[in-house]
């Protein structure tokens, strides 16, 4: 046979006859994965948008009385 040949069967041979002899032996151990729920706290959004309800009442309420003083 010829070098390059020779080479390219060592290249190819090696790997596979490593992974032959050490494939059995390998062993993965994988613990259950624990789902936790998730919390979303959504109350400043709220408390937010209430204040600024509150704040355009006041003041949509002052532009009412300054238009019917107008009149």
């Amino acid at each position: 046979m010829t070098k390059p040949l020779l080479r390219t069967l060592a290249v190819v041979a090696a790997p596979l006859l490593v992974g032959g002899v050490t494939g059995g032996c390998v062993h993965v151990k994988s613990d259950p994965v624990e789902v936790k729920p998730i919390e979303i706290n959504v109350n400043v959004r709220i408390q937010i948008d209430r204040e600024l309800d509150d704040f355009f009442k006041n003041i949509d309420a002052q532009d009412a009385t300054i238009q019917t003083q107008d009149e």
